[in-house]
């Protein structure tokens, strides 16, 4: 894989594939969890690694030990932040030596994975592909659960189905249409009571998304507002906004 190199410094971008940091929302402090596969940029083994916490202008700050040293203890724990909401990191490699004060390699605008959240809505929807022409997905919802078909043509449809660029254009389209299915079938559900199983798993993740309260607003305007909330929520939980510029940088540095 080409290593882009995003300034005269010579600064490597480091690929968002390479930096996978994990939140856990349900402990307090909240806590996260990273795991990096740095290798293959060829930093020097004692080049330090920093992890940076932010949303807005609340930045933490925490050395991660060195290129061939690092924690033996992968979590932190984040203290200045009271929820887990629009916290996004950076990652940076520093110089040392006749090379400090060098940022030698950078990922920033770090969107955490939420092991809770994901878990919950693969739970409740297959992938399997289908010989769908020139459609590159579809979604059916049957009474037992919901299935993102996707188009088998494609090649290693598993990897596109999982690509970035996929799900940034297509995942709030499918929440959508999840949350309208769930809410016409199981309509006064209240978080509470127990629903049919994937329909209260969609309701409650889209109304804790967006810190909102079950059951769905029956009037047809603020039923609306209330799905549109939750879909806008989804998408910025995931920065898939942030994603699709990404692509687009990369795509036009290429």
């Amino acid at each position: 894989m080409a290593i882009r190199r995003v300034n005269y410094t010579g600064r490597k971008r480091i690929t968002r594939d390479s930096v996978v940091i994990a939140l856990d929302r349900f402990t307090s402090p909240i806590g996260f969890e990273v795991a990096l596969d740095l290798a293959r940029y060829g930093f020097p083994s004692d080049a330090e690694i920093v992890i940076e916490a932010s949303v807005d202008w609340t930045v933490e700050r925490f050395p991660w030990g060195t290129i061939s040293t690092p924690p033996s203890n992968p979590r932190g724990s984040l203290r200045q932040f009271d929820t887990p909401e629009g916290i996004r990191f950076a990652l940076k490699v520093l110089g040392t030596g006749s090379a400090a004060g060098l940022i030698l390699g950078e990922a920033d605008s770090i969107v955490p994975s939420d092991p809770e959240i994901e878990k919950s809505a693969q739970s409740f929807i297959d992938v399997r592909p289908e010989r769908l022409g020139h459609r590159a997905w579809k979604l059916i919802i049957d009474e037992s659960h919901p299935i993102l078909l996707v188009n088998e043509s494609v090649g290693d449809w598993k990897a596109f189905a999982r690509s970035a660029s996929f799900r940034a254009l297509v995942a709030p389209e499918i929440f959508r249409q999840l949350i309208l299915k769930a809410a016409d079938g199981d309509s006064d559900f209240d978080g509470d009571a127990a629903g049919p199983a994937w329909e209260s798993q969609c309701l409650v993740m889209a109304a804790r998304l967006s810190n909102q309260t079950l059951p769905i607003p029956p009037d047809v305007n603020p039923r609306e507002d209330w799905i549109d909330a939750a879909v806008t929520a989804f998408a910025q939980h995931h920065r898939f906004g942030s994603t699709l510029r990404s692509i687009l940088d990369q795509d036009i540095e290429s």
